[in-house]
């Protein structure tokens, strides 16, 4: 009887610890379903025009950086002096994604009046839309994307010099040697 526990208890070990890991938060070891895709279609207004409405035509063309904020994420504002940095090397397009969820349009403005502004321009999404169809699992995330708009790598959670230099710098020159 006791040998017939055995596997029931090693299986609820390993179901305790991939809930651990979902709860705790740790997505870096969950796949990124968009690689190699482009880009899907969307429309969404730009956070400091609701009149101007944004398209998956507007990130391609250039080497872009998505970086995916918002106003309720703490982890957000510590990455901000570094997604800044990155933005003024030039080395890519710097674009902002403001996941607001309840927050407002205007809470995302303040924020980024707050803290700086590196993006180019920033898709402003309150619920769904570009944030579900890219697999967003939480902010911040950053995504390189090709100049055809191609999803390349996705970095989750606290952009980091030494993530900006390991991970996107290379594959940015890989993408500039095509």
């Amino acid at each position: 009887m006791k040998k017939a526990l055995i596997p029931v208890i090693i299986f609820g070990l390993m179901i305790a610890g991939l809930a651990w890991a979902l709860l705790k938060g740790d997505t870096k070891t969950l796949s990124f379903a968009m690689e190699g895709k482009i880009i899907p279609d969307f429309e969404h207004s730009e956070l400091y025009d609701d009149n101007r409405i944004l398209t998956a035509q507007h990130v391609k063309g250039e080497i872009t950086l998505i970086n995916v904020f918002g106003t309720w994420c703490p982890p957000c504002a510590v990455e901000h002096p570094e997604i800044t940095r990155i933005a003024q090397t030039g080395q890519a397009r710097v674009v902002g994604l403001a996941w607001q969820r309840s927050y407002s349009r205007e809470e995302a403005q303040r924020w980024l009046g707050r803290l700086g502004d590196p993006y180019d321009f920033v898709i402003f999404v309150n619920h769904g839309g570009l944030v579900s169809k890219m697999g967003v699992v939480k902010a911040p995330e950053t995504y390189l994307l090709d100049q055809d708009g191609r999803f390349v790598f996705r970095h989750d959670g606290i952009m980091t010099a030494e993530a900006w230099e390991t991970e996107f710098r290379p594959r940015i020159a890989a993408l500039e040697a095509k």
